[in-house]
């Protein structure tokens, strides 16, 4: 069984197109995929899938390119820790004095979590916890799937300072889609003892590439720069976005206003449209740069060639 399979299985709507599978993330379509995705869709097969599935917008990555953009995937393929900064080993090795870390079933997270899962919000912006039957009941639904998701622990003086979700794409890659530390952990270098263990288990022995996922839009915890003492590197590509026309409408009409959006309190309604606005400005700084530096297609004010009909 592979990812698809499983979201298949769940019930899930998937859809097919441009040689990809879909799947609906907070209202919109992306790949299908734990692990990086850089596909080519052409404008009407991107229509046809957004109609069809009725999401607010379809977003991929695509043309990879070792020249810097906005837009990257977190991805480390190599891990060799003589090769890490002696700062970094040095906390490796303080935190796997001080923690432990260990597997742990899906039945034991989903009733222990809990705590860690709350107190690892205090260090984002613009996101906040969901209640414990939503947290338990995602877990619990993975339970019956070891091969496609693991759970790490890690823990100081056997309290729970922090933990992995890891889904695995078999034979391909491995995605750390959830990591949550307590703070308290942190201070005990719980994140270097638990990546450690990942990348020497994943990367080293089994060969299997471990993403941190793209490039964050809705909170910024700084877990992405702090993995690059690791070896992770960023895959930079271009963000693709395609919006259902109410939408298009929308984000053409609020951008010119996004740092006073911005500065709008914190609600549930505000928090969506300032990650939208991010994200369309991820979007605009990943293209290719025309003659005189201006990004192809994307003159502020000018209508975008990429909406719905």
């Amino acid at each position: 069984m592979n990812y698809v399979d499983y979201l298949i299985r769940q019930g899930e709507r998937v859809f097919e197109g441009g040689g990809t599978h879909w799947k609906i993330y907070h209202k919109a379509l992306v790949p299908a995929s734990p692990i990086p995705t850089f596909t080519q869709l052409t404008l009407e097969e991107a229509k046809a899938i957004l109609n069809q599935s009725n999401a607010h917008f379809i977003r991929w990555s695509s043309d990879p390119t070792e020249e810097p953009t906005t837009w990257w995937w977190n991805v480390c393929s190599s891990y060799d820790k003589s090769k890490l900064s002696s700062n970094t080993r040095s906390k490796i090795k303080r935190g796997t004095r001080l923690c432990t870390v260990d597997r742990v079933s899906a039945p034991w997270l989903a009733q222990h979590g809990y705590e860690c899962y709350v107190s690892a919000f205090q260090r984002y912006t613009n996101a906040s916890p969901e209640p414990f039957e939503s947290f338990r009941t995602k877990i619990m639904e993975t339970a019956d799937y070891e091969d496609l998701f693991q759970y790490w622990a890690v823990f100081c003086e056997g309290r729970l300072v922090g933990y992995v979700k890891c889904d695995i794409e078999p034979k391909k890659g491995v995605s750390t889609n959830v990591l949550k530390y307590n703070p308290e952990g942190l201070k005990q270098y719980a994140s270097y003892a638990l990546m450690d263990t990942l990348l020497t288990s994943y990367v080293v022995e089994r060969a299997l590439p471990i993403n941190n996922g793209e490039r964050t839009v809705l909170h910024d915890s700084n877990m992405q720069d702090f993995l690059l003492k690791f070896g992770f590197r960023r895959h930079y590509c271009r963000l693709n976005i395609i919006y259902s026309s109410p939408l298009h409408h929308v984000v053409n009409l609020v951008y010119p206003f996004r740092s006073l959006v911005q500065r709008l309190p914190k609600h549930s309604l505000f928090i969506k449209v300032k990650a939208l606005l991010v994200q369309e400005s991820y979007r605009r700084g990943s293209l290719p740069t025309a003659p005189g530096g201006t990004s192809r297609s994307l003159e502020l004010g000018q209508p975008l060639p990429d909406t719905m009909d």
